[in-house]
């Protein structure tokens, strides 16, 4: 990069490569090895004001106050990203601090991070910040969050990429002109002035970023299927590219141009800066294998979009209802790649198992929502899904990966279907009602596996069983019967099979049914296919603890939750279940006579599943029915909240519980509530095993290729917590799963939560 024919005297400083390769892209050079030069951490001694603002211009004139004592970090927030957050359960925590009372419609949110050596410098900078805010008429709330709720603050800015795409209908936020950045000092300018063209093309777009460099994201929200709004993807870009120009700005901040944005690099930098571009990129890369269309000769910017108006997309008839994204098409495409599915066991949450384990992209969440969505959006694979014969135009630009329904088979063979992604994940992905989807569609052109056949219909097989219970449970537990059983359904020989007991719950139940025919109070207990034939004993724990507490404990002959089905996907098996037992309880099912169950992933069914997968008038009976059914931990939880419940009958013995929350509970109800059920007695205190999952999922862990998997997943937190608790405490689980697992894992023995009360009972 010297010309070594130049006979200056001048000195020149070495060329230092890695300030060229940094911005390239990956279309130079391949690196191999990385230098990393570490900052000193900060102070411990943080806070952010969470200043309330009624528009994003306050927010952004706010902002330049705040930059005059010189914040760590300031960003916004926009009132879309607020509104969305309120109806996302992942966000429930982080939300806590907004003052929601007044002015939700313009709420936005301007977050101010100061950090100083000592908390006195602390106090007293966000003092003059918040004093000099009011003074200029910026906003209206100042709350000032340290220590956890200052982590709120931040998480629900990390989400907001996630929570996007819980907008409904085929309209999104989209990517495009997201990473401009100007001179902070111009960013109020710049914003009124995009915002115009917004408005002028009747386009709403949310708005959030790091406003104190000067760059703020911009969502426009379009339907890329609609000729009108795909025409305004390219022209919004080329206009905000004329405004950041104008403004001396960049269009690429932060993420980069890609093939995206490259194709307005010439008109950014110039005709004859861009043939610069062209010559190092020909000097390192003459062959042009390094990432083709980045940064030079990229294509049309609306080239080669997933969605365009020339993809006639069919509609798929699905057995779910998604109401929630108004159709199956939408919920596929909710996964924003945000990446939430890939933290580490270290951190809270327990989403998403597998990937935790194994720490592969393969197993992640995003990976089966990524592949489901290549491959159904993919023309002539949709028409192939559906054995239709519709003809699709396409635009012959796209180019698409090749994938078949054998490989979403097997990578979602390795989805646990444990929900946590229904609740951690900013975008409420839920995998596994996609999976299920996906497999009974499967299944209606390949016939269901052997193997899930015999899963799905376990509760026909273990109430026969019971008919010959001796020999069942020898055959289960004999080690050479049990094997040879486990090698013909393709279980792992490692894994112990459950017993069923010859008396079930119902019928136990049924002997002794009017003894409390007096009580005023009633309850009907829901006799789910694992309490009533294989955990017959907590069950009877659980109708006699009901009426200790003073209920009378009614029940009907129903038939089973329809949990195996689903966790196979076999739909069809599972909606006959559904429609029977909605039949039957919905004219009994009140306020003032609930509906209570057991075991979480049975009960749950009918708040989560049921609803979405039944249609017509038993649809809104299943809706009305769930709002009155419970889980015991639940409805005993809100007796003893609402002062129902006397303390003074229950033992006054001290006792350590650490309790593993099921994973339905987790997504579905509340674990808190098991908690303060096993809290009831003065002196039990319950330590909740916070994070991870069991691994054993139902049958997953049954399975014998997941076998091994299972058990890693169950020995990141799981197993060790239990083996190493404190001398003499208690080991508390809600599902027959969770305590089968543990009871695999460590050897011990665990008990429900419901037993532990029970147990407790003067």
């Amino acid at each position: 990069f010297h010309n070594q024919n130049d006979q200056t005297k001048t000195s020149v400083k070495p060329f230092n490569l890695c300030m060229l390769l940094a911005g390239s892209e990956g279309t130079l050079a391949f690196v191999t090895s990385i230098k990393v030069k570490l900052s000193p951490l900060p102070s411990a001694h943080k806070a952010v004001i969470g200043v309330h603002t009624l528009s994003i211009s306050e927010t952004l004139y706010g902002n330049l106050i705040a930059l005059q004592f010189k914040p760590t970090a300031v960003e916004l927030i926009d009132n879309h990203i607020i509104k969305l957050s309120l109806e996302n359960r992942s966000q429930v925590e982080n939300i806590e601090f907004l003052n929601i009372t007044e002015h939700l419609d313009k709420l936005n949110l301007l977050a101010i991070e100061f950090t100083e050596p000592t908390e006195l410098e602390l106090q007293e900078k966000c003092n003059l910040c918040v004093q000099k805010l009011q003074e200029e008429g910026i906003g209206f709330h100042f709350p000032i969050l340290k220590d956890a709720k200052l982590n709120s603050v931040w998480n629900l800015r990390k989400a907001g990429l996630g929570i996007m795409s819980n907008l409904k209908g085929e309209a999104k936020a989209r990517s495009f002109v997201e990473d401009s950045v100007v001179l902070p000092k111009d960013l109020p300018s710049y914003f009124a002035e995009f915002d115009q063209i917004c408005k002028e093309n009747c386009v709403d777009t949310i708005y959030y970023g790091h406003i104190s460099t000067g760059e703020i994201h911009k969502k426009p929200i379009l339907n890329l299927q609609n000729p009108k709004d795909f025409q305004l993807f390219s022209s919004i870009a080329l206009r905000d590219a004329q405004l950041v120009k104008k403004y001396k700005g960049s269009i690429s901040g932060e993420h980069g141009d890609g093939r995206l944005r490259g194709a307005l690099i010439p008109f950014m930098l110039g005709d004859q800066n861009y043939k610069l571009l062209v010559a190092i990129k020909n000097l390192f890369d003459p062959n042009h294998i390094f990432n083709i269309g980045k940064i030079t000769d990229s294509p049309p910017m609306d080239q080669n979009l997933r969605e365009n108006p020339n993809i006639k997309q069919g509609i798929i008839k699905s057995y779910f209802d998604f109401p929630e994204t108004d159709g199956f098409e939408n919920a596929i495409k909710k996964c924003s790649n945000s990446g939430d599915c890939r933290k580490s066991h270290l951190f809270n949450g327990a989403m998403c198992p597998s990937f935790q384990a194994t720490n592969d992209e393969y197993f992640s969440t995003r990976a089966r929502a990524n592949l489901i969505r290549e491959y159904l959006f993919t023309p002539s694979n949709f028409n192939h899904f559906l054995k239709q014969d519709t003809i699709k135009t396409t635009d012959n630009s796209v180019t698409y990966l090749e994938y078949n329904e054998e490989d979403i088979f097997k990578i979602l063979s390795w989805c646990l279907g444990c929900k946590a992604c229904k609740i951690e994940c900013p975008s409420q992905v839920d995998m596994t009602k996609l999976k299920a989807e996906f497999l009974q569609h499967y299944y209606d052109k390949h016939g269901i596996p052997i193997r899930s056949r015999i899963i799905g219909n376990y509760p026909i097989i273990n109430e026969l069983g019971s008919y010959f219970s001796p020999i069942y449970n020898w055959m289960v537990t004999n080690k050479k019967a049990s094997n040879l059983v486990k090698k013909v359904i393709g279980f792992a020989p490692k894994r112990s099979l459950p017993t069923t007991q010859k008396c079930s719950l119902f019928a136990w139940h049924q002997k002794r049914s009017n003894k409390y025919l007096n009580n005023l109070k009633k309850v009907y207990l829901f006799c789910d296919e694992f309490t009533n034939r294989n955990d017959t004993e907590i069950g009877k724990k659980g109708i006699l603890l009901l009426e200790a507490l003073g209920f009378e404990v009614l029940a009907i002959k129903s038939t089973f939750s329809g949990r195996t089905y689903l966790s196979k996907g076999m739909l069809k098996s599972a909606r006959r279940c559904a429609e029977k037992n909605v039949k039957l309880f919905s004219p009994l099912i009140s306020e003032e006579t609930p509906l209570i169950g057991i075991e979480p992933s049975a009960i749950l069914s009918f708040r989560d599943e049921y609803p979405d997968i039944l249609k017509g008038n038993l649809k809104y009976d299943a809706v009305q029915l769930a709002k009155n059914t419970f889980l015991i931990d639940e409805f005993i939880a809100q007796l003893f909240r609402n002062g129902e419940i006397n303390r003074s009958k229950f033992s006054q013995d001290h006792k350590h519980i650490i309790f593993h929350a099921h994973c339905y509970q987790r997504a579905l109800s509340d674990k808190n509530d098991s908690i303060t059920m096993m809290q009831i007695p003065s002196n039990y205190k319950v330590t909740l095993i916070d994070d991870g999952c069991c691994g054993m999922a139902g049958s997953f862990g049954f399975e014998k290729e997941h076998f091994d998997l299972s058990q890693s997943i169950g020995a990141l937190i799981l197993f060790p917590t239990i083996q190493e608790r404190e001398k003499g405490s208690i080991v508390a689980a809600c599902g027959t799963s969770c305590r089968h697992q543990i009871k695999d894992g460590t050897n011990e023995p665990s008990f429900h939560p419901l037993e532990i009360l029970f147990d407790a009972l003067l």
